[in-house]
């Protein structure tokens, strides 16, 4: 895939991204809803790589190498009910035990944003649609404010492994 390819390839996602007003950042963790931001950033960076032939001194082509998700806002709202539902498997270190154990554990206080990872979901409100979905989410850095009934998360990085859609 040469340069042009490339370019044509990001023109069409940017062109082909509806743009709706009252979209919505969904948090998911085992394909439950827990929280909710706005006023969200998606940054994709391709890590273009430069490709050499032998003598060459310019590069010859240019190639993406590994992509990279990059989600930054300012506010991100959880819901206590939501996560206090739902259970994740335990790793399991011990010695002659199966890796993953049977037992499951439920997600409490700020456990979410340091264990394990979860999915993004970027919605279409009017339409009800999903317009991307990121999975293997995992936060980069956050501040986190608790309070009496919501955890609030404010000037966040989130990075995504995966994207769908």
């Amino acid at each position: 895939m040469g340069l042009l390819d490339t370019i044509t390839n990001i023109a069409s996602a940017v062109v082909n991204t509806p743009n709706v007003t009252g979209n919505n950042i969904v948090l998911k963790i085992g394909g439950v809803a827990v929280g909710m931001a706005q006023n969200v950033t998606i940054t994709t960076e391709n890590d273009m790589q430069r490709l050499y032939g032998v003598g060459d001194l310019e590069a010859q082509d240019m190639v993406p190498g590994n992509i990279k998700y990059t989600f930054s806002g300012e506010i991100l709202l959880v819901s206590n009910k939501a996560l206090d539902q739902i259970t994740v498997k335990k790793e399991s270190a011990m010695p002659g035990y199966p890796k993953t154990a049977t037992s499951l554990v439920p997600i409490t206080g700020s456990q979410w944003i340091t264990d394990g990872f979860f999915d993004i979901e970027v919605l279409d409100k009017l339409r009800k649609e999903t317009i991307g979905y990121y999975a293997h989410c995992q936060f980069e850095r956050y501040s986190l404010r608790i309070g009496k009934h919501a955890i609030v998360v404010s000037e966040f990085s989130i990075a995504g492994m995966q994207r769908f859609l």
